[in-house]
């Protein structure tokens, strides 16, 4: 318990805080980064350009998934020939 003289320790806050700048911070990044690759791709039709972005912009984290598995992670992708 603390007495009237004390101030509470703000190492746990700091260390919260510290934490949710990094996620933003990583956030941001990615927000970029995907943005970059969406706009950059010739292979995507415009609509589909503006649908990732759109989405990236309203439902970022899931969006991030999606994009990912279906387009950056390796193997993404149809392959060419499907026998």
């Amino acid at each position: 318990m603390l007495d009237a003289n004390q101030e509470p320790e703000l190492d746990y806050f700091m260390w919260l805080f510290g934490v949710h700048l990094l996620m933003m911070l990583l956030s941001l990044v990615l927000l970029v980064l995907y943005i970059m690759d969406a706009v950059k791709n010739k292979a995507y039709s415009d609509g589909l350009r503006v649908m990732w972005i759109v989405l990236f912009l309203f439902v970022p984290f899931v969006t991030y998934i999606a994009y990912w598995f279906l387009y950056i992670r390796p193997g993404a992708g149809l392959p060419e020939n499907i026998s």
